[in-house]
């Protein structure tokens, strides 16, 4: 399934996500940063393994790889 929002929309939602240095935190605050926007971020971490468990606990929206996602999705069908 595949939904389209904007950089405006996602500013103004809770975000979960990376501390900076890593990859997957860099590149969202650069398109962020050249749209004049920010994160509303409710948390960051080191943990990649935390952000999608948060994120299916409903406290925010984040990016997570493809196969991070599926990975969790599938422990948590399992448990």
């Amino acid at each position: 399934m595949s939904i389209n929002v904007s950089l405006s929309d996602v500013a103004n939602e809770p975000f979960i996500s990376l501390k900076p240095g890593y990859d997957l935190r860099e590149m969202p605050d650069a398109v962020m940063r050249q749209a004049g926007l920010n994160f509303r971020f409710v948390f960051e971490g080191d943990n990649l393994a935390v952000i999608p468990n948060l994120i299916r606990a409903g406290l925010g929206i984040g990016f997570v790889p493809a196969i991070t996602w599926s990975t969790a999705m599938e422990s948590f069908r399992r448990s």
